[in-house]
């Protein structure tokens, strides 16, 4: 099947897919750095600095993009990274949960 064959909305849903897989294991690694250093001076957790982090990130990355020619800008890919790193934060809770 060549690309110009599949279907564009799988195409769409294929690049949602990969953003918000990207933002889940980002928030992971940042939690992993968040643990390791010293963000108890700021009074916050890992996992909220970790997915506030994420946020900040996906937005920054969505924004740059306005000024490079073959990107664009799309609050939908914000949307699937904020997704990514809200079901990794909601995972980490539950995790901590547990006995």
């Amino acid at each position: 099947m060549r690309a110009s064959e599949i279907p564009h909305f799988l195409v769409q849903f294929n690049d949602k897919l990969i953003h918000g897989t990207e933002y889940f294991i980002l928030f992971w690694i940042a939690r992993y750095a968040f643990t390791k250093t010293r963000i108890q001076k700021l009074n916050c957790r890992p996992a909220g600095a970790a997915v506030f982090y994420s946020l900040l990130l996906g937005a920054l990355t969505e924004v740059l993009q306005l000024w490079v020619p073959t990107r664009s800008c799309e609050l939908a890919d914000f949307g699937a990274d904020a997704l990514g790193a809200g079901l990794a934060w909601a995972l980490s809770l539950i995790i901590r949960k547990k006995p």
